[in-house]
């Protein structure tokens, strides 16, 4: 039964059983290699390679001299600068892997950065597991109910988790009762699909009941304003301040206002899925204004924003779920699940093990939902593409508004999927997990440009439609990246937004993560097969040199407003001076480059796999006999560095650029957290293990010192950059003139540690800050 407004009132709900969802929520969903499957490209196109590039069939301890070997890509030559310097060299799998299985505690890459639990350090209690994993982790939620027990479970799926992560107790199953059951289970679909649903009924609480239950006042006594928002939250909608007869909410009321100013102006950017120009508080459902209040808390200068983010965390969750279980329909709303989308990324950055683990097990919920609405669904290749509503030329106000507004619909929807992909990967990217929404789901077409987007009005977007490409409401994600992945610059009738640009970076960086999980070495040692050396490393190679060419769309504006963004983000950018325009292009360039840096990082195997054991075992690990382990792999990875000085040295330009790009502007988003953390971790092992045998042939060669960190590299610049990874040299970066000094680790970690403090108001940021520390400690 649908629910029109959240009173006070007892909601019955009826559940055919045939219908449970429970079990097809659960993550991961994609079996097969996630692999983009329509008309116009495939993995094939996407992963060419030319033999000229790399000689599969070459000795493993051989690395080709970039200086004597062209890497064409696509048939089209390529810039020194991008061959040289982006471009990584063909990693050799079979020594590494034959050298690192008799490490104990080695098998892939894949570390859950989330759930990691630190050595001998003050544990917070939010990020503690409970002594009991029954009582900690909480019953899977589910889009209805399990009907075949007591409904005290699905009131503790409202309640329990977020409970445990903000000190409240679960509710007590005596709050609801199931009603009645009419005859025999039936089976689940498709098995039984003749035979009649029979529904079962239970019945839920008030909301009211469910949201102040057990309510506490935090530290700063604001049960007060807990009880007020509390208040605010129970009717569907804002209320309208002109009539508002309540005064005793107006705190709530001015607290919320603020909230949402600050989400707008600090994270709406990020992820533009709402409509601003369209948007107001008493037309948007307070489920979603819930979400929002509580990342937007979380900025705000007050001394108490964090609880009062809390606070705003818990009644966003009880709403959520409350909600769901009491209405399906709410699975098929948009803004329901934009709600859903930004409440997981705050559990996600939130640092507490009890709401991430709630964020990951909702995932399957919100991909689910869009697979229900057809938003994500596989693409068949004799499809054809459908193209973009746009405006009528010569239609009346009237037309031209239902247009607009219908367009709106449209595009939000596909920018809510855009978003929930990119949320998937950076918990991909968090936990080492693979993703549950696969790439052959992805709609057709990327978002529209921000002009388009940000239009104020119906004729304005009218007027801006008629003058500008239909690839501004949405280029063809196949067309694009063809062209990336061939090497050749997008043709210019493309319109291309800033954020497009990057959701072509997260497609290959999700590629490049697939093509790891093909040949962990758990995996082949359980089948006792070779790696995939050819293949794998063909299609690698290929995947970097797509970054390497989207690297150059973005240092190469192809309209005047982003030659004037790009610019004025390299010089004078300050975020209190700039519109909403700006902070569009700047948090998609800065999020794009992190993503190209570190996934060269990342696909560097054979070295990252040793850094991330060494953090690992010194950080967490209480065993006797990891010492072993430990000084084995501290023993390869000093060979590594020294062995292969110009791929050492190339890792490091791009852990560099890493700490240089957050440096000049610090994207407050979850996953940047962790790229920050990775490239200062490899920083810091190369000053330990790798810094020494570079040293002595740098000082041997006369000159200045190249800049590592410069963002503004000219054409002198790029070609000394190459000088410097093919033949070493004197280097520096910012505040250290010599990165072969002994200050490099202690200097590094002290920028890192400053760099997440600005941003501390995400516990997960606090909590890689206590690794550096703890790192720092055991290397000083």
């Amino acid at each position: 039964m649908a629910v029109d407004s959240m009173d006070d009132s007892v909601v019955s709900s009826e559940v055919p059983q045939t219908e449970s969802l429970n079990g097809n929520f659960s993550e991961p969903f994609c079996a097969q290699p996630q692999v983009i499957q329509h008309e116009e490209i495939s993995v094939g196109s996407l992963c060419e390679f030319d033999p000229n590039s790399c000689d599969p069939h070459s000795n493993s301890a051989a690395i080709p001299d970039i200086s004597q070997t062209e890497i064409p890509l696509g048939g089209n030559p390529r810039s020194d600068f991008s061959s040289g310097i982006m471009f990584q060299e063909n990693t050799a799998f079979g020594g590494f892997m034959s050298g690192l299985t008799n490490i104990t505690g080695i098998g892939s890459g894949c570390m859950d950065w989330l759930d990691i639990q630190l050595l001998d350090s003050p544990v917070d209690p939010g990020l503690a597991r409970k002594d009991n994993p029954l009582n900690s982790v909480p019953t899977p939620c589910s889009p209805y109910c399990r009907v075949g027990g007591s409904c005290g479970g699905a009131l503790s799926c409202l309640s329990s988790s977020n409970d445990a992560a903000f000190g409240h107790s679960e509710i007590s199953e005596n709050s609801t009762t199931r009603t009645h059951t009419l005859g025999p289970a039936p089976q689940q679909w498709p098995f039984d699909k003749s035979r009649d649903q029979v529904p079962r009924t239970y019945q839920l609480p008030p909301l009211r009941e469910v949201l102040q239950t057990n309510l506490t006042a935090d530290h700063d006594g604001t049960r007060d304003i807990s009880q007020c928002l509390i208040n605010l939250f129970l009717e569907s909608h804002f209320p309208d301040l002109a009539m508002l007869q309540d005064c005793t909410i107006l705190p709530a009321v001015h607290l919320v206002q603020r909230s949402i100013i600050c989400f707008f102006s600090e994270f709406d950017s990020i992820l533009p899925m709402i409509h601003r120009p369209s948007w107001s508080l008493p037309s948007c459902p307070t489920v979603l204004i819930a979400s929002m209040a509580c990342i937007g808390a979380m900025f705000l200068n007050d001394e108490n924003a964090m609880d009062r983010s809390r606070t705003l965390s818990m009644i966003s969750a009880r709403m959520i779920f409350w909600l769901g279980d009491s209405d399906s329909n709410k699975y098929h709303d948009i803004t329901y699940l934009i709600a859903c989308c930004l409440h997981q990324i705050y559990s996600l950055g939130s640092g507490n093990w009890q709401m991430y683990q709630d964020a990951d097990r909702s995932r399957g919920i919100l991909v689910g939902s869009l697979r229900g609405m057809g938003l994500l669904h596989s693409r068949l290749s004799v499809e054809m593409t459908t193209s973009e509503c746009q405006p009528s030329i010569g239609a009346d106000l009237a037309d031209v508004q239902k247009e607009w507004s219908q367009w709106i619909n449209q595009e939000q929807e596909k920018r809510v999927t855009w978003s929930c992909f990119e949320y998937d990967c950076s918990l991909c990217t968090l936990t080492g997990r693979r993703g549950a929404i696969d790439l052959s789901e992805l709609p057709s077409r990327l978002p529209c440009t921000e002009a388009l987007w940000d239009a104020p009005t119906a004729m304005a977007w009218r007027a801006l439609g008629s003058h500008s490409s239909p690839t501004s409401f949405g280029a063809s994600v196949d067309v694009v990246l063809r062209n990336i992945m061939a090497g050749r610059p997008i043709p210019s009738d493309i319109s291309l937004s800033s954020w497009a640009k990057r959701l072509c970076g997260q497609i290959i960086g999700r590629l490049l993560w697939d093509l790891k999980q093909l040949d962990t070495l758990s995996l082949c040692g359980w089948l006792g097969r070779p790696p995939l050396l050819s293949a794998q490393n063909q299609a690698k190679v290929s995947l970097l040199q797509g970054f390497d060419s989207l690297a150059l769309t973005i240092d190469c504006p192809f309209s005047t407003k982003e030659l004037i963004d790009y610019k004025y983000a390299r010089s004078q950018f300050v975020p209190s001076s700039v519109d909403s325009t700006n902070h569009h292009y700047f948090y998609s360039l800065s999020i794009t480059r992190l993503i190209i840096h570190y996934c060269h990082l990342y696909s560097a195997e054979d070295f990252m796999e040793l850094v991330v054991f060494i953090v690992r075992v010194v950080t967490t690990s209480r065993r006797a006999q990891a010492e072993t382990s430990l000084a084995a792999a501290k023993q390869q990875l000093e060979a590594k560095f020294a062995g292969d000085p110009r791929r050492t040295r190339r890792l490091v330009w791009h852990a560099v650029q890493i700490t240089a790009v957050a440096s000049e502007y610090l994207v407050s988003a979850p996953c940047e957290i962790l790229r920050i953390f990775m490239g200062c971790i490899f920083l810091m092992t190369f000053a330990k293990y790798g810094r020494t045998s570079l040293h002595k042939s740098s000082h041997d060669r006369p000159g200045p010192p190249v800049r590592l960190d410069d963002l503004a590299v000219n054409d002198n610049q790029k070609n000394l950059i190459m000088d410097w990874i093919q033949h070493g040299g004197q280097a520096s970066i910012a505040g250290l003139e010599d990165i072969y000094s002994d200050e490099l680790a202690s200097h590094v970690s002290h920028l890192a540690q400053s760099l997440l403090a600005r941003i501390q108001y995400w516990g997960l940021s606090q909590k890689f800050v206590k690794i550096l520390q703890m790192f720092q400690q055991i290397m000083d």
